[in-house]
């Protein structure tokens, strides 16, 4: 066998033509999924005079969201004081047994409620029947609107007596640039 001969039978190369039909097609489908998907809401909310909130230029959506409020000397969780702020501590707050404490237990209260949505009706139905509304038991978070002031300590606590009532997904409120 010799190596001559082995170039002869191939066929001369031919480039790959690029289909730009298609890369076209997928080109407008992404377009009018982002201009669809992206809803111009306002980020208004009514925060208390004694919380002065961070800057920041991220957006992230905080519709059906837990609201919580940390200021100086209180934790309000909606409406209710759920517990008070001492120093740098959480006032009545053990270290060692986080889900033994009040504000543990407020946020325990506040799950099972969650979870006493009636059964065979689901958010959207319980939301239209309802003056208050009716979060996703499946997946709730908490919107944490915080004073910039509030010592790491404070913050830190609040989540881990958040997260041993099984809120493990927050957010945090802050001003548009």
């Amino acid at each position: 066998m010799s190596l001559g001969n082995t170039m002869k039978g191939q066929k001369k190369f031919v480039p790959p033509a690029i289909q730009i039909t298609s890369m076209m097609d997928m080109f407008t489908i992404i377009v009018f999924f982002l201009l669809f998907s992206y809803s111009d809401k306002p980020d208004e909310f009514d925060v208390s005079k004694d919380i002065e909130l961070p800057t920041s230029t991220s957006s992230i959506n905080y519709d059906h969201a837990l609201e919580l409020y940390l200021s100086q000397g209180s934790i309000k969780l909606e409406e209710n004081v759920i517990g008070t702020i001492d120093g740098e501590n959480v006032k009545d707050l053990d270290p060692d047994h986080i889900a033994k404490s009040p504000l543990a237990v407020a946020f325990t209260a506040k799950k099972q409620s969650l979870e006493a949505l009636p059964e065979g009706l689901e958010v959207a139905e319980a939301n239209a029947l309802s003056d208050v509304e009716v979060l996703d038991p499946s997946d709730p978070h908490i919107l944490l609107f915080c004073d910039r002031d509030v010592p790491f300590r404070v913050i830190n606590q609040v989540i881990k007596a958040a997260g041993s009532a099984g809120f493990t997904n927050f957010q945090l409120a802050v001003m548009e640039q």
